[in-house]
């Protein structure tokens, strides 16, 4: 009822709402108002230009209500509305639809309206971004419920309720459903940080494998919903004192059986019977007799076959799946779908008879051997109890037949009975899989209730009744706990109240479960043999049909069958027929005793036991039994009670489920139909109990900042309260219209118009004045410039004048100037044409006596040179024809010479002892040449020592003349001789120096060709004895000599070389080198020289290998004696394994990245270059069972270090040393160098091994990189969102949260700067290049972790409505942009798609949103993205101050677009695969390495020095 004071509210322009029998309600606008002491006429215009007249009391005004500004429209919650009302919550519900936002606040309750579209907001990426969140931080949704509930769980230790209620086709399961998801989801992130489906618990598991049974078997099709729950349930979700999820309980209500029988049209049976039908295999479809399904009664009534986008065998699978996960095995399984088909096969029993002999069924009925066959009960009994019923009495017992409706309606009672059991049967299996067997573990639970919403159809049963007295419980529930936390608030709030009155439903519900209320009478007709349901009606009318109940029980006007129940949302007219039937729901004693009797223990197993059968088991009409039985109704309402229990103890969270349309259209919305749920779910009640008390509230601050432009200048400062009384003093004459609390204004209903109305008015006289100042500015500026234009002219009149007779006067002086310039010009042109003329000529003839005498010089030149040519060319010509045949003659001579000995060699068949003295012999030869070649290296040392003492010599003698200046020229004139001489005697020593260097190339290439003549001597003892392998050991044993001297030589030709290059290098003596050869003792100490001075030249506080690792020494001095020997043998030991393996990767200690000194390469890759070298020599040798063996034990002790890395340094080490791994291995891969194996051996080539092992690493390669990716990631997610979105470093941009709420988040904000980022990739190139890791790898990595950033934020931005502002937008391209120049400092070019979308959302939020104009450039700036985005963005943009909102059309434009375009629901960025884009075989493959001898100076590892080191 609007008071007085609000009429004045209704002036020309204001906006409000009218009743419309289509729509509700729509939109007006007030054209005029009159008033007199009797009545009120308000006239109005619709949208549509309709004119009205509204006309109500004076005394009790009926106004039409207010409508909201647009800056509410689309708002959240609707308890912040101005104007709280039935046509403002549907409007807002209406233009959040339409902007695809499907959750609305309405105080403690969620509005959800079905989208009727799979939508894209059930992610992981969602549930972790509402982990941890506020109810008020992010935007409606379910998940911020669900939320509360946990987090209320854990912070009071009080169990939780969320309420999920709602039509058929509102949504009310996937909303219960993706609750529970979220409680394991949040559960799992909680306590497993790595996340992932890997990690949640068997408990957990199971109570998600629930969903799918309870779908199977207690859904089905409907004309309103395509997977309508046909029950009630109420899951308990239970934690333990660690809050984790340790069990659950579920518990259903009011299965509707009937459903079973019968389907109406264009609906189905449950799921289950058509997924047996379509998902099992032929065997078990001809086990249970199945063929299609339009052949069962049961299942073609309704018509309906199929669901759309549904594939019933992929459903089966899923629901066998989810019986595995619970507990139940295969042949229990095969058993319920055994009894699922019995039920089929049940109702195509074919009843016949008539109504006088009885019915009957043929013994040869198909089905019924079918039944009995599968449930293994006698057929004759089964058939007899279908067709006949037993009375008993005192003394006899009698048997009549039944009549074929009779005996149908058994038929269908056995069905349902079975069916029900079954169903409790697997709750009760499914409850005893999730039972925590230790109930003292279990310290709180969430509950969710997934029930029935209010139903009103125009043909209402006991299904309906027993629904609604559910929904009458709950509302009575609801409005208890919304009246109790209403005055909690004001007592919070420290405001005066008084207690408000609301209406209670109680008195309807005492009706329903009263004494001598409807469930009572209807219990007393049901155990009464001769009950009916006319004589349950007549005794409702005599009992209930009294003035005391009129307002809520009531007789139709027309039929004796019927009675009305006035609910809380709807009156509802129940029609009697079958409330007995279906409250008894009973079976005979005779069917149940068949039953009873089956063979089948499944069957018996899910029948109730003779203690609960005498509870539940009455008999049916005319037949004696227990006095007293409990009933359906009384079995429900004694369930309901204790639910209602529970949820009294419990702390309630409600969602109330909205179905938008009903024909299920995708983002339609009709308003009567949602209108109509609004009032049956209890939001509108919710609404009327707030509007008794004080249904507007302002948070004091933003109050003071709406309104403070109502008070004058001089009052704006002080006090927020003191400024806030100032305005209510003002604008609210009447004190007991408002209340000041804490934090909060409260109001009552309409006053908040009265303030909109100053507040407009001033803001309308402050329009009204600065227009009125501003036009006057105008004039003034006119008149200024009118006056100043004149005087201007008359100037410039004067001043033309003046202009005109001095430009007279100019150009008479000008011409007589140019007639003197033009005669002077003349005559000097005159003069200059005849000089230019006679300077041509002459210039013509001396160039053309240059030019023959040049060409004669040429023609001269050009003879000489071709006849030189001629001549060389001759010479030369002759010469090559020489040389050509006297190589023919000796190629002749050669190979007659071959061919003579060739016969000899055949001939004579020379014996291996002469082979082996031709290779001593060449060995003799290798060791005087290399004793030459020391001859030689020691001359050059002596020659170079010379020269460095001349060279000294002549510095002092230098030094000697400068510092002796005041000699004698004579005495100057001796040293400069000596210098002279010393210089011929320096040059001499040169020039004996690269005679000696020549000297040493000469006898290289004899020991180049020795060496080739050394290897064909092997190859043609080799070709020449193949079959005598004794013979020929003696020969390898001596060639093996020869390659040892051979290499001694070779170290010492690079010794002598290296010295003839740097004269100042050490070199290794030739005796000690030819010892070492022959000497396994001299070759230790070697060793263990080289270490000790390694050692002294490193020292370093690293260690490279661990102290526990110990190597094996077993037969170690044995090995060692005889290098050429012993070599095959190391590379066969395991021990040489198990060194690589402990040494190399298990026990080595990864050096520490030191940035201030800087790191050789082998110093970082010793690893792999030391397992490269021992796969090549094993790839030389042929031993790839070998490569295979050592790789199958390196790859994963790598792995295993990879996955205990603790530090990047450790996974950059590894990753480079595996790339140089690779790259070595890629290297000397050739066919040629491997041995071919024998033909008796069935063996893998070395090639085939290495190029397993490159495999093994490329796969090696992508794991550590994984594993690194997902360690930077963990690292990257904490730092990523405060330093790039929540970082406000641009000064002069800061945006400041306003309201209470978020001024306290930002008091416990910790921002982190931009320089932390910046920082965090600094260290990681720096590490990245330190260990050597491959460019192009840093410039991969580098730009996926931008990306990984880039999505973390758009992701973060998109739903966190206190960010979209264009102060924030340009924060973030600001921190964008110092990443981008980070970058090009670094010289890396970075690519990311993701970065490039989030900059264009932050242009996005700066962009101008004023003018529907505008959307174009929006859409050309943004083209990275798509119009769901955009539409997103808009919808949650916060604007700042002095700043318009975002227009509805502008919304309802990209809404439109949003809605035709593919993929617009795709809001968030996809995250990025855990791998970067880099093919690690091909990119690494095409690069060379060489392998490096280089072993840490602190390595115990014999077996691996000896085989590095070794020159086999």
């Amino acid at each position: 009822m609007a008071t007085t004071q609000s009429v004045e509210v209704y002036v020309k322009g204001t906006k409000v709402w009218i009743e419309d029998k289509e729509l509700g309600w729509k939109s007006a606008t007030v054209c005029q108002r009159s008033q007199d002491e009797k009545c009120i006429k308000i006239g109005i215009v619709d949208e549509k230009g309709k004119e009205s007249v509204i006309e109500t009391s004076a005394s009790h005004p009926d106004l039409p209500p207010l409508k909201n500004p647009l800056n509410l429209d689309g708002i959240d919650d609707l308890t912040n509305l101005n104007y709280l009302h039935e046509p403002a919550v549907l409007h807002n519900i209406a233009v959040r639809y339409e902007q695809h936002a499907i959750y609305t606040y309405s105080g403690i309750v969620l509005i959800a309206a079905n989208p009727f579209q799979k939508v894209p907001l059930y992610s992981q990426e969602i549930i972790k971004s509402y982990s941890g969140k506020k109810r008020g931080d992010l935007d409606p949704y379910l998940f911020a419920i669900a939320e509360d509930a946990y987090r209320g769980m854990i912070k009071h230790g009080k169990n939780q309720t969320v309420i999920v209620s709602g039509e058929s086709g509102a949504g009310k399961t996937m909303s219960a459903k993706f609750i529970m998801r979220y409680f394991a989801s949040v559960n799992l992130e909680t306590n497993s940080p790595s996340g992932g489906d890997s990690g949640m618990s068997e408990t957990e598991r199971q109570i998600l494998a629930t969903n799918p049974i309870l779908e199977s078997f207690g859904n089905a099709k409907t004309t309103r919903n395509d997977n309508s729950s046909r029950f009630g349930r109420y899951i308990e979700i239970q934690f333990d004192t660690d809050i984790n999820i340790v069990g659950a309980r579920i518990r259903t209500y009011l299965l509707e059986r009937s459903r079973l029988i019968f389907q109406p049209e264009s609906e189905r049976n449950y799921h289950i019977f058509y997924q047996i039908c379509k998902g099992a295999s032929d065997a078990e479809k001809k086990d249970m007799h199945l063929t299609n399904i339009e052949d069962y009664h049961y299942l073609n009534q309704g018509g309906q076959y199929t669901v759309p986008g549904v594939d019933d065998a992929d459903e089966f699978k899923i629901t066998r799946d989810a019986l595995n996960t619970i507990g139940i095995d295969k042949e229990t399984q095969i058993e319920i779908f055994r009894l699922c088909a019995a039920l089929l096969h049940i109702g195509n029993i074919a009843v016949a008879g008539n109504e006088k002999s009885g019915a009957n069924i043929p013994e040869a009925d198909e089905a019924l051997a079918h039944v009995c066959e599968i449930l293994k009960i006698k057929s004759n009994d089964f058939r007899k109890w279908m067709v006949k019923k037993q009375i008993v009495t005192r003394s006899d017992k009698i048997i009549s037949n039944l009549t074929p409706v009779q005996a149908t309606l058994v038929r269908d009672s056995a069905a349902k009975f079975l069916y029900s059991n079954l169903f409790d049967w697997l709750i009760k299996r499914t409850n005893e899989k999730l039972a925590n067997g230790n109930e003292a573990q279990v310290r709180s639970f969430i509950g969710v209730l997934d029930i029935y919403g209010f139903e009103h159809f125009q043909k209402n049963s006991f299904e309906q009744f027993c629904i609604n007295y559910a929904n009458e419980k709950l509302q009575q529930q609801f409005n208890q706990h919304v009246f109790t936390l209403e005055q909690e608030e004001y007592v919070r709030e420290e405001i005066d109240w008084t207690f408000i009155e609301f209406s209670d439903n109680k008195p309807c519900i005492e009706i329903i479960e009263g004494k001598l209320g409807i469930l009572a009478l209807l219990d007393e007709q049901s155990r009464l043999p001769s009950g009916s349901d006319e004589g349950f009606v007549n005794k409702l009318y005599s009992a209930l049909a009294v003035p005391a109940n009129e307002k809520y029980f009531s007789k139709p006007r027309f039929g004796t069958t019927a009675f009305t129940v006035s609910h809380y949302a709807h009156a509802v007219t129940y029609e009697s027929e079958n409330f007995l039937d279906k409250n008894r729901d009973t079976v005979p004693d005779e069917i149940l005793g068949v039953f009873q009797n089956s063979e089948a223990s499944f069957v018996k197993e899910i029948l109730p036991t003779p203690e609960s059968q005498q509870v539940v088991s009455p008999k049916l009409n005319g037949r004696s039994g227990a006095t007293k039985h409990h009933t359906l109704g009384s079995a429900f309402k004694q369930s309901l009670n204790n639910l209602m229990e529970t949820i009294g103890n419990t702390n309630v969270h409600y969602i109330r489920c909205i179905k938008p349309n009903e024909g299920k259209v995708p983002w339609g919305f009709e308003n009567k139909t949602v209108l109509s749920q609004l009032r049956a779910c209890g939001v509108l009640e919710t609404i009327r109990i707030s509007c008794s008390g004080y249904p507007s509230r302002k948070v004091i601050e933003d109050f003071v900042q709406r309104y403070y432009i109502t008070l004058p200048l001089s009052k704006w400062e002080g006090d927020v309260t003191q400024v806030c009384k100032e305005i209510l003093t003002k604008g609210l004459k009447d004190s007991d219209k408002y209340q000041i609390g804490k934090t909060k204004v409260f109001f009552r209903a309409g006053q908040l118009s009265l303030l909109e109305k100053l507040r407009n008015d001033k803001i309308n006289s402050c329009a009204v004045f600065i227009q009125k100042n501003v036009r006057r500015m105008l004039c003034c500026r006119y008149y200024h410039r009118l006056r100043l234009t004149i005087v201007v002219c008359r100037a410039q009149n004067v001043y033309k004048f003046v202009r005109n007779t001095r430009e007279l006067l100019r150009r008479s002086q000008a011409a007589r100037m140019l007639q003197a310039t033009i005669r002077g010009y003349l005559a000097k042109k005159t003069y200059k044409t005849r000089r230019e003329s006679i300077l041509r000529i002459q210039t013509f003839c001396r160039g053309y006596l240059t030019r023959q005498a040049a060409k004669d010089i040429k023609k001269q030149h050009a003879a000489t040179l071709l006849q030189a040519l001629a001549r060389r060319y001759l010479e030369r010509k002759k010469y090559l024809h020489s040389i050509k045949m006297i190589v023919a003659v000796q190629s002749h001579c050669r190979r007659s010479l071959a061919k003579k000995e060739l016969k000899t060699l055949k001939s004579e068949k020379k014996p291996p002892a002469d082979f082996k003295e031709t290779s001593l012999t060449l060995g003799i030869k290798i060791i005087s040449i290399t004793w030459k070649l020391k001859t030689k290296e020691n001359q050059v040392k002596e020659l170079s020592r010379k020269v460095n003492s001349l060279e000294n010599e002549l510095q002092a003698m230098k030094k000697r003349h400068e510092t002796d200046a005041k000699g004698t020229f004579s005495k100057d004139d001796m040293q400069e001789r000596e210098l002279q001489t010393l210089r011929l005697e320096n040059a001499e020593l040169q020039k004996r120096c690269l005679d000696q260097d020549q000297i040493i190339q000469d006898s290289e290439r004899e020991l180049k060709a020795l060496r080739a003549s050394l290897y064909e001597t092997e190859q043609h003892i080799n070709s020449t004895l193949p079959s005598e392998a004794t013979l020929v050991k003696e020969p390898r044993n001596s060639a093996r000599e020869m390659i040892e001297l051979e290499d001694a030589s070779m170290g010492l030709s690079s010794n002598s070389t290296a010295g003839s290059g740097h004269r100042r290098s050490k070199t290794f003596g030739f005796n000690a080198g030819v010892e070492a050869t022959h000497s396994p003792a001299l070759l230790k100490k070697k060793h263990a020289l080289a270490q000790s001075v390694d050692l002294q030249n490193r020292r370093s506080t690293w260690n490279p290998l661990s102290s526990l690792f110990q190597p094996s020494t077993t037969d170690l001095p044995v090995m060692m004696e005889d290098t050429t020997e012993n070599l095959l043998e190391i590379l066969e030991s395991d021990a040489l394994v198990e060194e690589i393996v402990a040494g190399l990767v298990e026990k080595l200690n990864v050096p520490l990245p030191n940035f201030d000194m800087t790191r050789h390469a082998h110093e970082i890759l010793f690893p792999a270059h030391m397992i490269g070298q021992c796969i090549i020599r094993m790839h030389r040798s042929g031993l790839s069972t070998r490569i295979n063996k050592l790789m199958s034990e390196v790859l994963p002790a790598v792995r295993d270090s990879a996955l205990r890395a603790e530090g990047d340094f450790i996974f950059a080490f590894w990753f480079s040393n595996v790339s140089e791994l690779l790259i070595i291995l890629s290297t000397n891969n050739d066919e040629e160098s491997s041995p071919k194996p024998k033909e008796n051996e069935d063996l893998p080539r070395p090639r085939n091994a290495i190029s397993n092992a490159v495999k093994g690493l490329s796969m090696l390669l992508a794991e550590i990189m994984a594993l690194w990716l997902e360690s930077l990631q963990n690292r990257l997610s904490k730092i990523a969102i405060p330093a790039i979105v929540e970082n406000q470093s641009l000064p002069g941009f800061v945006s400041s949260d306003t309201g209470f709420f978020n001024k306290i988040i930002k008091q416990v904000q910790n921002h982190i700067p931009i320089d932390h980022a910046l920082n965090f990739f600094a260290i990681l190139t720096k590490t990245l290049a330190y260990y050597f890791v491959d460019k192009k790898v840093i410039q991969h990595l580098v730009e996926y972790l931008l990306s990984f950033i880039a999505t973390l934020s758009f992701n973060h931005v998109i739903i966190r409505k206190n960010f979209c502002s264009w102060k924030r937008g340009v924060q973030i391209q600001y921190n964008i942009t110092l990443l981008e120049e980070w970058c090009a400092d670094q010289e890396i070019e970075q690519k990311s798609l993701e970065l490039e979308k989030l900059k264009q959302a932050a242009k996005l939020l700066k962009l101008p949103k004023t003018n529907p104009q505008e959307l174009h450039s929006i859409y050309d700036i943004c083209d990275l993205l798509n119009p769901g985005q955009i539409q997103k963005f808009l919808s949650i943009y916060h604007t700042t101050e002095y700043e318009n909102p975002v227009p509805p059309e502008i919304i309802e434009k990209v809404a439109r677009r949003a809605a035709f375009t593919e993929k617009a629901d795709v809001i968030f960025l996809d995250p990025l695969p855990n791998h970067i884009a880099l093919d690690y075989h091909q990119h690494f493959c095409q690069k060379n390495a060489e392998i490096e001898r280089f072993v840490p100076s602190q390595f115990n590892l014999p077996r691996l020095n000896f085989v590095v080191h070794t020159r086999n």
